[in-house]
């Protein structure tokens, strides 16, 4: 004997279409829209046009429930690496904050040490200019004391000039 092979199921959305499309003819048919006519003295029945009717092509964009399963799964898992890159650029947002908020104070302590480093500077330079101005020439040749004379004349120009500024 020859093997038959079993008819095709039909999909959850064939079902629904030949349900809708007997159901569509059971309203153009039955008795209850004769007598609404009648009573609204409309004596044309109803058109097909005015029937919702799936579009004419919609059973060969039907798929099988399996596809629809498969693209739930493939837009769940998209969804979880959505969430995790969320989290993660989360994660390195508040990360990045931190660190710039370190870099912020670093940066002060840094400009606190480069002011120290200047008054130290100027501390020292001011001690030589006044070991220099309270050196006495006894004892230096005639090159040394002129030496000396001269930069003890740039010293008091140098203080003239900081004190004309300061005030």
């Amino acid at each position: 004997m020859r093997d038959i092979p079993r008819p095709r199921k039909r999909t959850r959305l064939e079902n629904e279409a030949v349900v809708h499309e007997q159901g569509a003819e059971d309203v153009n048919t039955s008795s209850d829209t004769a007598e609404f006519d009648s009573l609204t003295g409309d004596d044309d029945p109803a058109l097909p046009a005015d029937v919702f009717q799936p579009p004419a092509g919609s059973q060969s964009f039907a798929r099988p429930a399996s596809a629809g399963k498969k693209k739930a799964k493939q837009l769940h898992l998209e969804g979880q690496v959505d969430k995790a890159i969320m989290y993660s650029q989360r994660g390195l947002a508040a990360a990045t904050t931190a660190q710039v908020e370190i870099l912020k104070e670093q940066l002060q302590i840094a400009k606190g040490k480069v002011e120290l480093v200047e008054n130290q500077q100027r501390s020292l330079k001011e001690q030589a200019e006044m070991s220099m101005m309270c050196a006495t020439t006894e004892g230096l040749s005639e090159f040394g004391k002129e030496y000396l004379l001269l930069k003890q004349k740039q010293v008091l120009e140098q203080m003239k000039k900081q004190t004309l500024t300061e005030e």
